[in-house]
Formats: C-alpha cells, structure tokens, sequence
C-alpha cells in the first residue's frame, strides 16, 4: 500500500537520492530543501521507503500547481497517484520524467 502524505523534514535525504537517480545528477537539492521546509513537497511511501514525490505550489495565478512529479520507476502506471494526491496523469504524459 503507498501513503501519501506532506513530507517531513527527516525525508529530504531519500527524496533528494530519488530525484538525483532519476534525473542523474543533485542540482536540485536546494530547490527540494526549500519544498520540504516550506511544506511545499508531498511524498508517496511504500513500507516506509520513498518511492515518489510532488512539489507543489500556489504559483499558478494562485492556483495550487504541481511543479515537479518524480517517481520511482518500478512505481509508475501502478494506480497509487490516482488514488491519492497525484491525479491526471496518464502513460505516455510528456509531464511523467
């Protein structure tokens, strides 16, 4: 089962080790610490391990706006975004990295 849930400062190591997995390399680490410690980052849990995260916002003419969507790869097409935090997604979205 995958828990989403706003994520905890105690987070930020495994979702800053997921984002520079997928992207290859960490120049966002200062971009996710800023979400994370302005209650700005959601996080998806799978017994207790990160397994996807969204940044979102209110920067969409103050509208809430989900910036960054990044999740494991073995986790993607499951179905836990539509069931959670994360909807509107589909296979082959140019916003799914």
């Amino acid at each position: 089962m995958v828990t989403v849930q706003s994520a905890p400062r105690n987070d930020l190591g495994p979702i800053a080790d997921l984002d520079t997995m997928v992207l290859g390399k960490s120049s966002r680490s200062p971009f996710l610490s800023n979400a994370v410690q302005g209650g700005q980052c959601l996080v998806a849990k799978s017994r207790r391990r990160v397994v996807g995260f969204a940044v979102m916002d209110q920067s969409f003419h103050g509208n809430g706006f989900m910036s960054l969507l990044i999740v494991l790869p073995e986790h993607r097409c499951t179905g836990f975004s539509r069931n959670g935090q994360f909807e509107n997604l589909d296979k082959g979205d140019s916003e799914i990295v």
